[in-house]
């Protein structure tokens, strides 16, 4: 699995991800067990890296027929497949 794919699956269990210092923690805590728990032990230094970066988010490329998942940090990222770069903004509506 790779990271990416890794914090696709923890997003989809809701489950948030902090980096403190060289440590790593999540909640809720009861959710990730198993070979999850090893997936994550075993990526848990890029993943405090990407953390420290920012606001983590992992979605679907919207290119056209393209499955690939894109890494945002803050709201960007790119998809290598359609050599593009992914820039989302939420608007706040009233």
């Amino acid at each position: 699995m790779t990271t990416i794919e890794l914090l696709a699956t923890l997003q989809a269990q809701g489950v948030k991800l902090e980096a403190h210092g060289d440590k790593l923690r999540y909640c809720p805590s009861g959710v990730i067990a198993g070979e999850t728990l090893r997936e994550l032990a075993a990526h848990k230094e890029e993943i405090l890296a990407i953390l420290k970066r920012g606001k983590v988010e992992v979605i679907t490329c919207p290119g056209d027929d393209c499955d690939q998942r894109v890494l945002l940090v803050n709201g960007v990222g790119r998809c290598h497949q359609h050599n593009m770069s992914i820039s989302v903004h939420a608007k706040i509506v009233n």
